[in-house]
C-alpha cells in the first residue's frame, strides 16, 4: 500500500457498499474517487448465518473481514489489529450486529417478561418473595440481550469500550429500540443504555450486600442476578479505567490463546507484539511473552493503576507483579469517575522489570512503610473516611467505610498481619486543613 503511515487516523480499507469493493487507502485519504469519506464501523463475531444487508443508505462500511487483510501471518492483519482504536473512534457511528435476535422478537419477549414479573411480584406471599421475583425477572430481562453470541467475544467487549455510543442492530440489520413505541430512528437502543441500566442493578445488588434487610447476601436470586451482569461486561464499561474489564475479559471467547491480549490491548493504547510498527509478521509471541510487554507498557505509562489488580489464585513465578487473565480489579477503581480516581495523584516510585535467569521480576524504587506504623499514625488523627483492604486469594475485607469501623478494620489488620508493609506508589494532593485527615484507599 503505497506511503501508508500508522500514525495515520484512516483505515487502510474501506468496503464502498453500492459495490462492494474493498477500497484501499490512497494518499490524501482517498477511497476511490471520494476524499475522506464518512464510515460506520460494524461490531459483530463470526456467530451469524446470512445475516442480509446492514443500516441502508451507507456508501462505506469498516467490516474487518473486508477491511482487514485474511491472510495468515500478514503484516496488514497484525499492523491493523492494533489500530483498532483510531479506526473505531472516526467512524460516523458504530454499530453491534446482533446475530440471534430480530427487533420485533426482542420486543415480543421483553414484554411478555415483564408481564410475567409484574403477575409474579403481585402474587408472591411475602416480602423477600416478591424482591427475589423481581431480581429473577431482571436477570431475564439483561440475559435476553446478554446472552446473543455478541457479548461472548473479547473483541467486541473492546469495541464496546472504544464506542460506549454503539447502536444495536438486529440479525436482519434493523435498528434496536428499547420499547414499541419508541421509533427506532429517533430512538434506537444504545450500549449506553444497557451499560447504565446494568449499573444500576449492579448498585442494587451492592446495596443489598453491604446492608442486608429484605434478603440474605448469599440469596441465590441476588447471585445469579450479580453473576449475569458480571458476565456481560457492562459494569467495567461503566469506568473509564480500562482495568475494570479485566473481570469482565476472563468470561470472554477468544479463537487463539494470544488474542488474550491481542483482543483487549488498543483499551489501553497499545500496540503489542506483532501490531507493533515494524515487527516481523511472521514472528510468533507466546500469550506469556505479550502479558509480560502489556504488564511492562503500563508500569511505565499508568505505573499507580498497574498495581490496581489482586489475584484470587496464586500467580506463577515473577508475574505477580503485572496483570493478568487471573487478575481482578481492587475495589476502588470501580468507585469514582473513572481516571479521576488518580487525577490529584503524583507518582512517588519507580516501577520496572528485571530479568534474572529468564524470567521477568517486577521491580520497586520508592519508600516503604510497615503498615502497623501507619495505623498508630492513622490511630493519632481524627477525620478517617475509609477505604479498602483488597488482598491477593481467598482472604477477604470489608470495605471500610465510617470512622470507626475504619479504626477497628486496620488496628486487626495490622494485628493479623503484622509484617504486612506498604509499597508507597502516589500520594493525592491535600487540600483539607491539616487536622482533617482521611484514610488512603
Amino acid at each position: 500500500m503505497p506511503d501508508f503511515d500508522d500514525d495515520c487516523a484512516w483505515p487502510r480499507r474501506l468496503l464502498h457498499v453500492p459495490s462492494m469493493t474493498s477500497m484501499q487507502w490512497a494518499p490524501g485519504n482517498y477511497y476511490g474517487n471520494d476524499r475522506a469519506p464518512k464510515y460506520i464501523a460494524i461490531s459483530y463475531t463470526w456467530a451469524f448465518d446470512n445475516p442480509g444487508e446492514p443500516v441502508p443508505q451507507i456508501n462505506y462500511v469498516w467490516l474487518d473481514v473486508a477491511c482487514i487483510d485474511q491472510t495468515r501471518g500478514s503484516a496488514e492483519m497484525s499492523l491493523e489489529v492494533g489500530r483498532q482504536a483510531k479506526i473505531f473512534k472516526g467512524a460516523t457511528h458504530t454499530f453491534a450486529w446482533l446475530t440471534k435476535l430480530s427487533r420485533q422478537g426482542y420486543l415480543s419477549q421483553i414484554e411478555k417478561l415483564q408481564q410475567q414479573a409484574k403477575s409474579s411480584r403481585a402474587e408472591a406471599k411475602s416480602g423477600i418473595e416478591r424482591v427475589q421475583r423481581g431480581l429473577d425477572g431482571t436477570r431475564q430481562e439483561i440475559e435476553l440481550l446478554s446472552l446473543d453470541p455478541w457479548f461472548s467475544s473479547l473483541w467486541t467487549l473492546q469495541e464496546a469500550y472504544l464506542c460506549p455510543q454503539t447502536v444495536f442492530i438486529s440479525r436482519q440489520g434493523e435498528l434496536m429500540s428499547p420499547s414499541e413505541i419508541d421509533n427506532p430512528a429517533e430512538r434506537p437502543m444504545l450500549l449506553s443504555d444497557f451499560i447504565d441500566y446494568c449499573d444500576h442493578m449492579m448498585t442494587i445488588v451492592t446495596s443489598h450486600e453491604k446492608k442486608p434487610q429484605t434478603i440474605e447476601t448469599n440469596d441465590k436470586y441476588l447471585l445469579a442476578l450479580k453473576r449475569s451482569i458480571e458476565r456481560s461486561g457492562m459494569t467495567g464499561l461503566r469506568s473509564s479505567l480500562p482495568v475494570t474489564l479485566l473481570g469482565a475479559a476472563r468470561h470472554r471467547t477468544t479463537t487463539r490463546a494470544t488474542d488474550r491480549v491481542y483482543g483487549i490491548m488498543q483499551i489501553f493504547g497499545f500496540q503489542l507484539g506483532k501490531s507493533r510498527p515494524g515487527c516481523d509478521p511472521h514472528v510468533e509471541f507466546s500469550l506469556a511473552e505479550l502479558e509480560d510487554e502489556l504488564g511492562r507498557e503500563l508500569l511505565i505509562r499508568e505505573p499507580i493503576m498497574s498495581q490496581m489488580h489482586i489475584f484470587e489464585i496464586p500467580p506463577q513465578p515473577g508475574k505477580r507483579w503485572r496483570i493478568s487473565q487471573d487478575s481482578q480489579p481492587t475495589r476502588r477503581l470501580n468507585y469514582g469517575d473513572g481516571k479521576s480516581v488518580f487525577d490529584a495523584m503524583s507518582v512517588k516510585a519507580k516501577l520496572s522489570t528485571v530479568t534474572l535467569e529468564c524470567v521477568n521480576w517486577g521491580h520497586f524504587s520508592g519508600k516503604i512503610c510497615k503498615f502497623s506504623k501507619l495505623v498508630e499514625i492513622w490511630n493519632t488523627k481524627a477525620g478517617w473516611t475509609g477505604g479498602n483492604i483488597d488482598l491477593d486469594g481467598p482472604e477477604q475485607w470489608t470495605a471500610v467505610h465510617g470512622p470507626e469501623l475504619a479504626r477497628k478494620e486496620a488496628i486487626a489488620f495490622s494485628q493479623q498481619h503484622p509484617d504486612a508493609v506498604l509499597l508507597l506508589l502516589g500520594l493525592a494532593e491535600i487540600t483539607a486543613p491539616p487536622n482533617d485527615w482521611s484514610m488512603p484507599s
